[in-house]
């Protein structure tokens, strides 16, 4: 009927195969979109615009969650940069004091040396 190279989805073929009657549903799914069905994208801004629609939800959905991640981030940001301070905090009371406990014990090894 048709030759072997024929595309699979030319539409033209499809629509000689499943001509359009009143009320019937093509390609049995309901009121189907035939150049959606065989190509994948829509005949009409009608489908268009609600595939925009849902596309723009989507990305709404997602533009949250992103926000909400980035937020999450600079909290966790903040808290470490207050962590390094403190931990940077203790590392110079743990010098300075070890800095006393050495002045501390060489002032017993001198006072004791002059008895």
């Amino acid at each position: 009927m048709y030759p072997e190279e024929t595309e699979c989805d030319d539409l033209a073929i499809w629509e000689s195969l499943n001509p359009k009657r009143k009320g019937g549903n093509l390609f049995g799914v309901g009121t189907s979109d035939p150049h959606f069905m065989v190509t994948g994208t829509p005949s009409s801004t009608t489908y268009a615009s609600y595939d925009d629609a849902s596309q723009s939800q989507e990305l709404k959905k997602v533009q949250a969650e992103l926000e909400k991640e980035r937020e999450t981030r600079k909290n966790m940001e903040a808290r470490f940069a207050q962590w390094e301070q403190e931990r940077a905090e203790r590392e110079r009371e743990r010098a300075a004091n070890a800095v006393w406990q050495k002045k501390k014990m060489e002032e017993m090894m001198n006072s004791s040396r002059k008895k």
